[in-house]
């Protein structure tokens, strides 16, 4: 049986009139006229007696009545419920980041985020191994490089730069490498670009042509922030994003070395998986992320 149909239905007895359920459904009086005409051919039974003037329930219509309205009312009710909680900002959103981009770069914001909705529960997985953000029922994704899933929705945030820094201790002991093969005989400190980065070698460009850099690490380690703190110390030179290493700049910690060169701009996404609704839950914190995130990358 049509629930749209026994909503009319109930409409029109709770209101007296089909004039009056019209106006309540905001519907013309014509298309409530013929719901009911639907519902009483479905059932085989006259509910309403209508004349020019005025309608008379049947007895079957009121026992109907009685059996639906509660029915339909808790239906509504529900409704209502589950809309208000998800304008409330309350349950579960799971997110997915790079490892590195999560850790250092996403991680205070998610902090800010959960200050301000508490009722959330913010679940991340922050890998540089590929999630299924459909199989795995995650709801946000921050992808870097071309994007390979073309079913998902996508916002473009920007592009994420990476720039060799050294701490001026270092900068004192061994000088400024002036090209980028200099760092050949540089110390250097190397941490992988992303989970099938294996070879120790940086492929560099200045926006003209590009250079690839094969050399010996004098330390290589497996997340950006043990390449951060001994870069930090003075041990050598390394390759950080610009969001993790603009604080220690500012502050001197460290300094740009070759600030022409970068590895070449990588885009990165904000997605999310092909749903035809989309909590508002879902929606805020993706807001609230882009807006955050868009600033700290290159247009």
């Amino acid at each position: 049986m049509d629930l749209n149909l026994l909503n009319t239905f109930v409409t029109v007895i709770e209101s007296g009139s089909m004039t009056q359920a019209a106006v309540r459904l905001k519907q013309p009086i014509s298309r409530v006229s013929r719901a009911i005409a639907r519902l009483e051919k479905e059932l085989g039974l006259h509910l309403v007696l209508r004349t020019t003037r005025s309608f008379q329930v049947t007895a079957a219509g009121r026992r109907l009545f009685r059996e639906v309205q509660p029915m339909m009312r808790q239906i509504v009710d529900l409704s209502r419920s589950i809309k208000s909680e998800s304008e409330e900002l309350v349950g579960l959103v799971r997110m997915t980041a790079p490892e590195d981009f999560g850790q250092f770069i996403m991680a205070p914001i998610v902090a800010e985020l959960g200050v301000i909705h508490p009722g959330l529960q913010l679940e991340m997985n922050f890998t540089d191994e590929f999630v299924d953000l459909v199989r795995t029922e995650t709801d946000i994704g921050i992808r870097g490089g071309k994007l390979k899933d073309s079913t998902l929705k996508a916002k473009y945030l920007g592009k994420s730069v990476f720039r060799f820094v050294a701490a001026p201790s270092y900068v004192d002991k061994y000088g400024y490498p002036k090209r980028p093969q200099d760092l050949i005989q540089h110390r250097c400190i190397y941490s992988p670009l992303g989970s099938m980065s294996q070879r120790t070698e940086w492929i560099v460009t200045n926006g003209q042509r590009e250079e690839r850099i094969q050399f010996v690490a004098s330390w290589k380690v497996n997340h950006k922030r043990v390449a951060l703190d001994l870069a930090k110390a003075g041990l050598g030179i390394t390759m950080l994003p610009v969001p993790l290493v603009k604080n220690y700049i500012e502050e001197k910690e460290l300094v740009p070395i070759l600030p022409t060169w970068t590895l070449p701009p990588a885009p990165i996404h904000l997605v999310y998986p092909p749903r035809q609704i989309t909590a508002a839950k879902v929606r805020v914190v993706s807001a609230f992320l882009e807006k955050k995130l868009k600033p700290l990358l290159m247009d």
